[in-house]
């Protein structure tokens, strides 16, 4: 842990050294880019179990986001840095909770009722260094793969190893964090994270302010390197959490297959493990293939499935089948169909039929002062 930390500290010092304060003051700052953005969305969705799981109903849940974020370089104060502020939402029923039973949670909205500081973040760059820190999703910057991210179930945004075993700093509840990132050239990039690795509950942190970091005793590390091009992108790392003395690894990619005009094939595939016997869920497998430009521009036809290993009890899969349209601007609307076998990998669990309607739309502001 302390040689951890002491590496942090000497690459900081690197980042902030004259000479590199240099290189960064010759990069030319983009008179486009605004100052000053303020954004805000929502996110509503009906969900239903139709069949099988705990019991049959519907329920609604949401998820209101508003943000400011600041350049800090166009407002004349520091070259490179970005500071941002958001609060969130959340609202409505559980639907894998109350309904259908499953532990990789269908719909990635579900969690209760809050209303809470979701992040707070300051960013720098310096030349081809960058450094975030603060409350903040880890999910940004590892573990992401955008053609995964049509889907309503929960694993397709952050397996469901290190989601269920080690309850990381992601939705809904953000941790304190240091992400700290190289990139090599405009494709392949290194990065490592430590954070926050115990999170309070909502019960006794009711609006996220209570963010103590205990460095000797709970921490999240993780180390990535990551690849994208014009049609591909692969990332894979290792993570390991100091309480828990469990450690984990992953590899995920994605590739354009096909274009033919505006249509477009993807496909995508992860994997996540971990090996330590204390862990609950062992292994998370996934993949699937998105469909673009099927009936209008920006729509999405996919087809996925993910799976988890469970120890001393079996697999959990989610088939799901997910339609995204785009309306109007920024509002879209996207029905979704799962079919869930051994929900919780129990064997005495009923399959359940689950459906949902997504409607989203965001909107932002921006002024250049």
């Amino acid at each position: 842990m302390r040689f951890f930390l002491m590496t942090i500290t000497i690459l900081l010092g690197v980042l902030l050294c004259p000479r590199v304060m240099a290189q960064e003051a010759q990069v030319a700052d983009s008179a486009s880019a605004p100052a000053l953005t303020a954004d805000a969305s929502y996110t509503a969705d009906v969900a239903a179990t139709v069949h099988g799981g705990l019991k049959r109903g519907t329920v609604y849940l949401g998820f209101l986001h508003a943000g400011i974020h600041l350049d800090l370089g166009r407002l004349g104060l520091l070259k490179g840095g970005a500071l941002y502020v958001a609060a969130a939402s959340t609202h409505g029923g559980m639907p894998s909770a109350d309904y259908t039973g499953d532990m990789q949670v269908w719909d990635n909205i579900e969690a209760g009722n809050h209303t809470y500081l979701y992040q707070l973040w300051y960013r720098q760059r310096l030349g081809r260094w960058w450094l975030s820190a603060g409350i903040q999703d880890m999910n940004e910057h590892f573990m992401a793969l955008d053609a995964a991210s049509l889907y309503l179930n929960s694993s397709f945004g952050l397996n469901s190893v290190i989601a269920i075993n080690d309850h990381p700093s992601t939705y809904p509840q953000m941790l304190t964090g240091l992400d700290l990132g190289w990139d090599l050239d405009d494709a392949l990039t290194l990065a490592v994270g430590i954070y926050n690795g115990a999170a309070p509950s909502f019960a006794g942190n009711r609006w996220n302010m209570k963010q103590r970091v205990n460095v000797d005793n709970c921490c999240l590390l993780l180390g990535q390197a990551s690849w994208q091009a014009r049609a591909s992108a692969v990332n894979a790392g290792v993570w390991y959490h100091t309480a828990e003395h469990d450690f984990g690894m992953w590899a995920m990619g994605q590739h354009r297959l096909l274009q033919d005009g505006r249509r477009t094939l993807d496909g995508f595939a992860a994997a996540a493990c971990s090996p330590t016997k204390q862990e609950h869920v062992t292994a998370n497998l996934l993949g699937g293939l998105n469909l673009g430009g099927l009936v209008v521009d920006r729509d999405m036809l996919g087809l996925a499935a993910t799976a988890i290993r469970v120890a001393g009890e079996g697999w959990e899969t989610a088939l799901e089948l997910n339609y995204n349209v785009p309306v109007a601007g920024e509002l879209y609307v996207s029905p979704d169909v799962q079919y869930i076998v051994s929900p919780g990998a129990s064997r005495q669990s009923k399959n359940a039929l689950v459906l949902a309607l997504r409607c989203g739309m965001s909107f932002s502001l921006s002024t250049r002062l």
